[in-house]
């Protein structure tokens, strides 16, 4: 299983999880690795532009393509190193980095990937970063030549001009460009949503979702947020995610 970072989080971030699959696939005497990294120009210890950052600046040059680099990379090492010999790889995301795996896996030359768990995926770049600024648009003001500037986002300090061009030469800002991406992927996937997530549309969710494509589609509403915010909230998303896993991976269901 390879888990790119969510936005502004460091791979810690992710260990609850990971010790809740390793359990589970130990119990059932089945093994298991799990890969997490660091993105570039975001906290932790991968290359960083802004050397010597204090904490909340380290994404001062953050941009989302490079995100999708990060994970191309990582998919590099999980097909050719020494340590391990991947049977089957399954891709899990959480937030922002939806985004990144959808152009990986919408990419003609991507790497065999048995299926995919988006868990509070951004359908749509523009719309959750307007609902987390409070209504600023930085993808129509980049357009409109209006200057974003420097600002704060969930404890960081960016430049949103950068994030925007970023988004927009790459395409990755709208609904639209998740469109074309989504029929583009063949796995299957599995996409869960917050029922109280407000940065997140759910109508863009089930629209991505039903999107046209030759991979199997599944939908799962939870009542959350965005953040896992309770140990109950978290083990029981942890086990929704972990069971779907081992079912792709082993064709089994287990509890």
């Amino acid at each position: 299983l390879v888990l790119p970072p969510a936005f502004g989080k460091k791979k810690e971030a992710l260990l609850p999880f990971v010790c809740t699959l390793l359990a589970n696939f130990s119990a059932q005497n089945r093994p298991l690795v799990t890969i997490r990294y660091d993105g570039i120009n975001c906290p932790g210890e991968s290359h960083n532009e802004a050397r010597g950052a204090v904490r909340g600046y380290e994404m001062l040059h953050y941009r989302t393509s490079q995100g999708v680099e990060d994970l191309r990379t990582t998919l590099d090492f999980v097909y050719d190193n020494p340590f391990f010999t991947p049977e089957k790889v399954i891709l899990v995301s959480f937030s922002l980095s939806a985004l990144e795996v959808r152009r990986v896996l919408s990419s003609p030359d991507h790497p065999d990937i048995e299926a995919w768990v988006s868990c509070m995926g951004l359908p749509a770049a523009q719309t959750t970063l307007a609902n987390i600024l409070a209504g600023c648009d930085i993808i129509s003001n980049y357009k409109m030549k209006v200057t974003n500037g420097i600002c704060g986002l969930l404890g960081h300090i960016l430049d949103m001009d950068v994030v925007a061009q970023d988004l927009l030469e790459n395409r990755m800002a709208y609904l639209t460009d998740g469109r074309v991406e989504m029929s583009r992927i063949k796995v299957p996937v599995l996409w869960i949503y917050g029922s109280y997530d407000r940065w997140i549309s759910s109508e863009e969710v089930l629209d991505l979702m039903s999107v046209h494509s030759e991979g199997e589609r599944e939908v799962f509403e939870i009542p959350s947020g965005h953040n896992l915010r309770t140990s109950e909230e978290a083990i029981r998303t942890f086990k929704l995610i972990g069971a779907y896993c081992y079912e792709k991976l082993f064709g089994e269901t287990i509890e």
